[in-house]
């Protein structure tokens, strides 16, 4: 493709070829999209954009034009000339894709609005955090929220002809429109267009689709090709009909849903420990749930509650009916204490601390509950209540209300989805590794394409949990005449509405309820895995991955769980077989790097050391290059340490009604806006707490 520049002013629209859409009545969608960036430079009161460009079609189908100009203003008034020229509306619509939409949103928005005299709708995840935006015909798409990477990082790896030319601003430097530009700022901009135009394109070629088909974000390419599954068998849909959620299953299920585990053992926090220490990942967790894990197979219904009954329900028999059936409990508890030798909790203090709980005293260790004096209600499933009765004792509790349902297996579609894809990875690294050893080099064609294949398939399988656990019922968010965000209240009848909404469509086939048990699955294996390794020989858990001290014994424990895994997965064919090899589910594999001493703070807060000397962190909220660098050593790792160069940044957003401010002599449109700063990270680490500081007594549990 060529590019030819064209300054604004000499900016005339050629008119875009439009296609009707199939299935959508009179709807027409332009056949080309334009890729959009903005530079903005801020003086820390008020932020501008100063530099921009478009990418926009030409009558010559080889050529593209790169529009670029200095003011909002002048953007604004060729986006007004491309809706006459094309004469679009909200029947004929042209795409704009913009890398971090949410970011350069928030400086033209206002304009747009401004001179169209009319606002735009828009759809967002949380307060700016926009994928995508709608006005007048013109369909503004977050590129961010397609490849959930960097456009950097989009583009090594769909190797594009062009790439991001990082790290040639300093951003630093206040600069205005009328600020004079070298051609290494033109070059900077002009790139990022080039770079989004060739990315969008090959995504477009590698999934096969067009403008019309490609989804809003990365999560749609595993959704379309999972409901392609769901499909070819008409009883799915009248499976997901029949097993249609009520607005109490739903609200039980949000709220017994809970995500990884990620939490410390707290006798270690806050120190550097030596030993022989090992880390272990799971192979492709959450999918082999979805395997090999049971879950809800019929819908949902009431078995139990306390105000309709004459009898009291009690721990044993709920614990009976939990080895058969999938359970939603409700229930009351009294003074909650850890057991003894417990180093990874289980009772997350968000959950317990609710509008209907009461605390005298609660002790949390990072997030995870010691022991509390007074009550909460709580919603649990089986895997839940199980990990709950072996780690804590309690007091009084009152089960309040019971659902059940038929325990089996995932869905056959959901299988199929996860095989697909785990066997298109595994194969495809195998290919690579056989690359490697021929001496095949990275820069080779065949190893790229391989490569990306490999990052796409990998990035699939992950994308089926991120589909299989989005909520029934999404936020909305609404943005006031002076730029406020609001999330707005759901009440009961909206949830039933979405609820039904969700059920009526056709293009529904995901049962929330199989989200909810992926998560629980996993915690529940990772705790068995702790288990095997020994409470004592705990030393950190993340999500699908633990550190622990190793001993000959210890591996042998985990080699014979491993083994006993293997032949389960051999009995019901759990797995799936490449030419060279058969790649079992739900394996806990050792990583190679042999570890001498590890350090954590808190949950995404640690660092390592490795046999090598190399030193390894995961710091939440501290940049990862030239993270080890500041750090220095381990122990560093400490309550107070300050991360300066390191820092990371935050977003301050401005709200500001469109107007000319003169800044430095010089007059500037100016909106809302986002200023990004450099900013520091202090480490906290919490509180030890001793188990012998807990002498509440107890009443009997009745």
């Amino acid at each position: 493709m060529e590019y030819t520049k064209v300054s604004y002013n000499n900016f005339i629209p050629a008119i875009i070829e439009q296609k009707k859409l199939r299935g959508k009545k009179e709807k027409c969608l332009c056949k080309e999209f334009l890729s959009f960036d903005s530079e903005t430079s801020n003086n820390g009161d008020n932020c501008w954009i100063y530099q921009w460009c478009f990418s926009y079609p030409s009558y010559n189908p080889e050529e593209r034009l790169l529009v670029y100009g200095r003011y909002v203003t002048d953007f604004i008034d060729c986006l007004l000339k491309i809706i006459d020229m094309n004469q679009l509306d909200d029947r004929h619509e042209l795409v704009i894709y913009v890398h971090n939409l949410s970011y350069d949103f928030a400086y033209f928005v206002d304009w747009l609005e401004l001179k169209l005299g009319e606002k735009g709708n828009f759809l967002a995840i949380a307060s700016h955090k926009i994928i995508s935006y709608k006005i007048a015909g013109l369909w503004f798409k977050c590129s961010y929220r397609l490849s959930q990477r960097s456009l950097s990082n989009w583009a090594k790896e769909l190797s594009t002809k062009h790439k991001k030319l990082s790290g040639a601003v300093d951003y630093s430097i206040i600069r205005y429109p009328t600020t004079l530009l070298y051609r290494n700022d033109w070059r900077y901009m002009f790139y990022d267009v080039i770079v989004l135009d060739e990315c969008i394109y090959k995504q477009l070629e590698i999934h096969g689709d067009t403008l019309d088909t490609i989804p809003l974000t990365n999560t749609g390419y595993v959704r379309r090709y999972a409901r392609k599954q769901s499909q070819k068998d008409r009883q799915n849909y009248y499976t997901f009909q029949k097993n249609q959620t009520t607005f109490p299953v739903y609200r039980m299920l949000r709220s017994e849903f809970s995500g990884g585990y990620t939490h410390g053992n707290r006798f270690m926090m806050n120190q550097t420990v030596e030993g022989i220490i090992r880390h272990r990942d799971f192979v492709s967790h959450y999918p082999s749930q979805q395997i090999a894990g049971q879950a809800p197979c019929s819908r949902f219904v009431l078995f139990y509650n306390y105000k309709q009954v004459t009898y009291k329900m009690d721990l044993e028999k709920l614990c009976s009916i939990a080895k058969s059936k999938c359970v939603l409990v409700k229930i009351y508890i009294e003074n909650l204490l850890i057991k003894q030798g417990i180093t990874a909790p289980t009772a997350q203090e968000c959950k317990f601390r609710n509008p209907e709980s009461n605390f005298d005293e609660l002790i949390a260790d990072n997030g995870r509950i010691l022991a509390y004096k007074g009550y909460s209600v709580v919603v649990l499933n089986e895997y839940d209540l199980k990990w709950l009765l072996k780690q804590y004792t309690f007091g009084r509790y009152k089960i309040i209300e019971v659902y059940i349902a038929n325990k089996g297996s995932f869905p056959d579609y959901l299988k199929e989805t996860v095989n697909h894809f785990f066997f298109n990875k595994s194969k495809l690294k195998e290919v690579e590794k056989d690359m490697t050893a021929r001496g095949i080099k990275k820069d080779n064609i065949q190893y790229i394409e391989n490569h990306r294949s490999m990052m796409i398939s990998k990035g699939m399988l992950n994308g089926i949990y991120g589909m299989s656990a989005t909520d029934i019922v999404r936020d909305t968010y609404i943005r006031d005449e002076t730029g406020e965000w609001t999330k707005m209240k759901i009440t009961e009848e909206d949830i039933k509405k979405a609820i039904e909404k969700y059920y009526k469509s056709y293009n529904s086939f995901m049962e929330y309820a199989l989200g909810t048990y992926t998560t629980a699955l996993a915690r529940n294996q990772l705790f068995e895995l702790i288990e095997v390794i020994g409470y004592d020989n705990f030393i950190y858990a993340d999500t699908d991955s633990i550190f622990y001290f190793s001993a000959p014994e210890i591996e042998q424990r985990i080699e014979d769980y491993n083994k006993a895994k293997r032949l389960f997965g051999e009995q019901n064919g759990y797995y799936i077989d490449t030419d060279q090899k058969r790649y079992y589910y739900n394996q806990f594999e050792l990583e190679k790097e042999e570890i001498i001493k590890f350090r954590f703070l808190h949950a995404k807060c640690y660092c390592y050391i490795t046999a090598d000397g190399e030193m390894h962190s995961v710091i939440a909220g501290v940049n990862a290059i030239g993270r080890e660098e500041e750090l220095s050593k381990i122990e560093n790792l400490k309550d107070g340490f300050i991360f300066r160069k390191c820092g990371g940044t935050i977003i301050s957003y401005i709200n500001d009604a469109p107007h000319y401010e003169n800044i430095a002599g010089n007059s500037i449109p100016i909106a809302g806006g986002a200023i990004i700063k450099q900013t520091t990270k202090e480490l906290h680490a919490g509180l030890h707490i001793a188990e012998e500081s807990f002498d509440w007594e107890l009443e009997e549990t009745i």
